[in-house]
C-alpha cells in the first residue's frame, strides 16, 4: 500500500506527512502501521464504518472512533498506539483545543504488511566513496602528525603524498569495498 500524499491539502493546516510515531502537540497525523496486520483485529476492523468526518473521506479508511470533550487527545494517543502496533495505518485529527472544538477523530486502514526494516549488516561503498575516505584519512593523518606543516614550511623533506595515498587506499579497500581498519586511530573514519 502507498503511503500517498494529499490529505489535508486543501485546507489551512496544509498537507499532512506520515510518521512512524505520534508527535505531540500536532492536530493532524499519519501514522504507519508497524509489521503485518495483526489478524486478531479483523473482526473490529470490519465492522467499522465511514463517518461524517473528513479524516476517512478517502480510499480504504474507516472511522475509529470520534471522541468528543476533553481528554479527547489522550484517548486517539492510546487507540492510535494499538491500532499501529497491530500493523494499521492511522490518521488523526485532533481538534482538542484547536478551531474552537474539542473533539479528535481517529480512523484505520490496513497497513503495507510490511515488517520493519531488517538490518543487512554493513553497508558496501562504492569505490568511488571508498577512494575519497582514504584521501581524507590521509590527509587527517598528516595534519594530526604535522607532518603536512613541516612539509610546507621546511624543516622535513616532503613525503610522496600519492605513496601514501595508494598505501592508506590499500588498506581500505579489496576488491573495490570499503573495509573498516582494525586500527583504532582510524574509528572515525
Amino acid at each position: 500500500m502507498a503511503y500517498e500524499t494529499g490529505w489535508r491539502a486543501n485546507k489551512q493546516s496544509g498537507e499532512i506527512s506520515w510518521s512512524d510515531s505520534w508527535v505531540d502537540g500536532s492536530n493532524f497525523q499519519q501514522l504507519k502501521g508497524q509489521g503485518a496486520v495483526d489478524s486478531s483485529f479483523d473482526s473490529a476492523f470490519n465492522a467499522l464504518t465511514k463517518s461524517d468526518s473528513d479524516v476517512d473521506d478517502d480510499g480504504a479508511w474507516v472511522t475509529l472512533k470520534q471522541t468528543p470533550g476533553a481528554g479527547a487527545t489522550e484517548d486517539a494517543k492510546a487507540l492510535a498506539a494499538k491500532w499501529q502496533a497491530a500493523g494499521y495505518d492511522v490518521r488523526i485529527q485532533d481538534l482538542e483545543g484547536a478551531e474552537g472544538t474539542t473533539q479528535a477523530d481517529i480512523a484505520v486502514r490496513e497497513g503495507s504488511g510490511v515488517d520493519a526494516p531488517v538490518d543487512e549488516g554493513p553497508m558496501e561503498m562504492s569505490p568511488e566513496y571508498a577512494n575519497a575516505k582514504a584521501r581524507v584519512a590521509q590527509y587527517r593523518e598528516d595534519m594530526l602528525s604535522g607532518s603536512h606543516a613541516e612539509e610546507l614550511f621546511g624543516g622535513k623533506e616532503a613525503d610522496n603524498f600519492m605513496e601514501k595515498y595508494k598505501l592508506r587506499l590499500g588498506e581500505k579497500l579489496e576488491n573495490g569495498n570499503y573495509l573498516k581498519s582494525t586500527d583504532p586511530k582510524y574509528a572515525d573514519d
